[in-house]
C-alpha cells in the first residue's frame, strides 16, 4: 500500500499557514504535552530501552526531549518524508552519534532486519489517506513487525475535532477512536491498550499506547 506523499506536503504547507509551527505542532506547549504523555506509559522502560523508532520525526525535537526528560541513552531512529524537516533535524541533531535521521516514506522504506524496542507515530496518521481505515491497519501492522515491545500512536478524535477550527485544515485525518481501537484488538488480540487525552491543551488529541505480549 502506498502513501499519498503529496497530501502530506499540502497538509503541512496549509497547516503552517493557518496555525504556525512549533516542533511540527501548533504550539510548543502542545508538543511538550504530547511528548510527555507519549513517553510516560507504564510499560515503557526508558532505563532498559536500547532503541526507538520515531515515524514522522519532523525536526527531531522528540529525540531531544527523550534525552533530557526521560534520560534515554539508546539509539534513536527518525524517519521523515518532508525534506525541510529532515534537513532541519540533521542540522540540529546530526552530530548525535546515537541517532539516525532517514529521509523516506515509512511504508516504502526497507528497514532490513532492524528491530526497535518501541515505535512512535506522533502525527503520521493525522494526514488523510485514500482508504484511511485500511491504511491505518497496514501502517500499524508494519509498526508491529519492527518493534520488540510496543507502539504509541497519536490521533485526532473525529467527534471533538468537528467543533474546532482544525476541521478546516486541508487533508486533516480524524478518527473514530473506538473503531481504531477495535482494529488494534482484532489484529493484536493479546495486547495491552491504554488511551489518554491531551487535556487541557488539545481535547481532540488522543494518545494510544499498545504493549504487545
Amino acid at each position: 500500500m502506498k502513501t499519498n506523499t503529496q497530501r502530506i506536503y499540502d497538509f503541512y504547507q496549509h497547516y503552517v499557514q493557518q496555525h504556525g509551527i512549533q516542533a511540527g505542532w501548533s504550539s510548543l506547549d502542545y508538543a511538550l504535552r504530547l511528548y510527555d504523555l507519549s513517553s510516560s506509559f507504564t510499560h515503557q522502560s526508558w532505563i532498559e530501552f536500547t532503541s526507538i523508532l520515531d515515524i514522522g520525526s519532523g525536526e527531531g525535537h522528540f529525540k531531544d526531549f527523550l534525552r533530557t526528560k526521560q534520560q534515554f541513552n539508546g539509539y534513536y531512529t527518525g524517519i521523515e518524508v518532508m525534506p525541510e524537516f529532515h534537513k532541519s533535524a540533521l542540522a540540529k541533531y546530526g552530530a548525535d552519534a546515537q541517532a539516525r535521521f532517514i529521509y523516506d516514506e515509512f511504508l516504502a522504506h526497507d528497514f532490513g532486519t532492524t528491530k526497535f524496542d518501541w515505535g512512535f507515530s506522533l502525527g503520521s496518521l493525522s494526514v488523510l489517506q485514500p482508504n484511511q481505515a485500511k491504511y491505518d491497519e497496514v501502517f500499524c501492522k508494519k509498526m508491529r513487525l519492527l518493534v520488540n515491545y510496543g507502539i504509541t500512536i497519536y490521533l485526532n478524535d473525529a467527534q471533538l475535532t468537528r467543533a474546532l477550527p482544525l476541521q478546516n485544515v486541508k487533508h486533516l485525518a480524524t478518527h473514530n477512536i473506538d473503531d481504531f481501537v477495535h482494529m488494534l484488538r482484532q489484529n493484536f488480540s493479546s495486547a495491552v491498550i491504554e488511551i489518554h487525552r491531551l487535556l487541557p491543551v488539545a481535547p481532540q488529541g488522543v494518545v494510544i499506547h499498545v504493549r504487545f505480549v
